[in-house]
């Protein structure tokens, strides 16, 4: 069942462009998004780190996030069923304290939230514009069938207390 849906999301995703770098995780940042679907998941749900999208970010003022990397991928298989979620995070880099330890984990959760599902919304590109995350793609509209969302959407969202906050959701 999980290789029909990793063959699907993939299948989905070659289908999309992207504005993220289209690079793969390193071995710190896959431990971060781990440990975060760790959190998210119902112990059947698993990431699709293949289908992650990545942006790095330098001096932003996201909780005293001087550099990091603001993350679009895949949680699917909940239940052992064929549904995804498409998860936004955002990840601080943490630096050392002193010169002779590194930080205990390179990266730090600063905030994340669910930006697509199965159904209802698929985001394909992901950006950073000022202190903003730009997402577009598409949502589901009145006449859509549950399959096949077809209304375009870009939503901008901003870290604020913790939280990713939408600001604006618009066509």
């Amino acid at each position: 069942m999980k290789s029909t849906i990793a063959a699907f999301i993939a299948l989905c995703l070659l289908a999309f462009s992207a504005h993220a770098d289209e690079q793969h995780p390193s071995p710190d940042m896959l431990a971060a998004m781990h440990a975060l679907t760790g959190l998210l998941t119902d112990g059947y749900a698993d990431m699709y780190a293949e289908s992650a999208k990545f942006v790095e970010f330098r001096g932003m003022p996201w909780r005293g996030a001087s550099d990091g990397v603001v993350v679009l991928y895949f949680i699917g298989g909940w239940r052992q069923g064929n549904t995804n979620t498409q998860v936004l995070a955002v990840f601080a880099r943490n630096k050392a304290l002193d010169t002779n330890s590194p930080a205990p984990n390179p990266y730090r959760v600063i905030a994340f939230t669910v930006a697509g599902e199965k159904g209802g919304r698929s985001i394909e590109t992901v950006s950073v514009e000022g202190s903003s995350i730009a997402l577009t793609g598409i949502e589901h509209g009145p006449g859509d069938p549950m399959c096949c969302p077809s209304v375009p959407v870009a939503l901008r969202y901003t870290v604020q207390n913790h939280n990713l906050v939408l600001e604006a959701h618009g066509g």
